[in-house]
């Protein structure tokens, strides 16, 4: 077992994944101009690959850009978290869509909550540059009260998607407006006590990704806390992940529910060290896609998540 390892060994594991990890990340700034673009598919997660029959493939996503920024924002060197920041600024502060330049599909409330939420916790933006985005999103709303995914779009209404709607959440409650979008909560808790998190939702294949969105309110908010925390700690203690993301995301979430299972969380340590790939990454994995159920990804995606979980340790 890990926890059999001597300390000075297993630090000096976890520090070398993560130096590499990063260096990893870093590297792919100076081959492509969206680094971190999820642009392999896979129908079963097992492999991963450039060939995919949409029209839809190929093209260059600021989202996962984004999810960096929020989760190894803090982590990056000074020069690639600024490189990274200018990449994504919007020019104007209004709602963004999922791809840079391919705009098959409008923009939505998924990647702006992701936007805005990462650039406030980098402090790259404040809460008053973000209110009339924030209102926008918050009052995009579906027949029946919740968060919609698009905005003004007739051919794309009444979309409910509760890992959207968890990232939606974590933007009204940076902003201190849950208020806006109670009927949206009460979806997402519907969602996690039904079980219906564990296929996964329209755009999201991976259900634990929703249970990791889930985290981030969680860990800042008290009262969303003594809602959600019991059901989630028990949808993620009932899990057995396999992919890289999914070990990172239980990883992930046991510490920052501040579970006292050291061997538990060892355990994943290790698996997410033998994962770990001589030129530092991750093998490719994937948590969303569109609704043909083909998860979307890539080794940068997996590597960010991995990183992070073992920083967590």
């Amino acid at each position: 077992m890990l926890s059999e390892i001597p300390n000075t060994d297993y630090n000096k594991q976890l520090c070398h994944a993560i130096k590499t990890g990063l260096e990893y990340l870093e590297s792919l700034f100076d081959r492509k101009p969206w680094p971190f673009s999820c642009v392999s598919y896979s129908k079963t997660r097992e492999e991963f690959t450039d060939n995919y029959e949409s029209r839809h493939k190929g093209h260059d996503e600021v989202f996962t850009h984004y999810l960096a920024l929020r989760v190894l924002g803090e982590h990056f060197s000074p020069a690639i978290k600024e490189r990274l920041i200018e990449l994504t600024l919007p020019r104007s502060l209004d709602a963004v869509r999922y791809w840079v330049s391919y705009d098959a599909i409008p923009a939505d409330t998924d990647t702006t909550s992701l936007a805005y939420s990462a650039l406030l916790k980098l402090n790259v933006v404040t809460e008053s540059d973000v209110q009339d985005v924030a209102k926008k999103v918050f009052a995009n709303k579906t027949d029946q009260g919740t968060v919609d995914l698009f905005f003004d779009s007739p051919k794309y209404k009444d979309i409910y998607d509760a890992s959207v709607m968890a990232n939606v959440l974590i933007l009204a409650y940076i902003l201190k407006q849950e208020d806006q979008v109670t009927k949206t909560e009460d979806y997402v808790f519907n969602w996690l006590t039904s079980g219906q998190w564990k296929n996964g939702t329209l755009f999201y294949h991976a259900g634990m990704i929703f249970l990791y969105y889930l985290l981030e309110v969680i860990k800042t908010n008290r009262k969303f806390q003594t809602r959600f925390k019991s059901h989630v700690e028990k949808a993620v203690m009932d899990c057995t992940p396999k992919f890289p993301l999914d070990v990172a995301f239980k990883k992930l979430i046991l510490v920052n529910l501040q579970l006292d299972l050291p061997d538990v969380k060892l355990e994943l340590d290790r698996t997410l060290l033998d994962m770990q790939r001589e030129d530092g990454s991750w093998p490719a994995d994937g948590a969303w896609g569109h609704w043909d159920k083909v998860y979307w990804g890539g080794e940068a995606v997996s590597t960010m998540f991995a990183v992070a979980a073992l920083i967590s340790s």
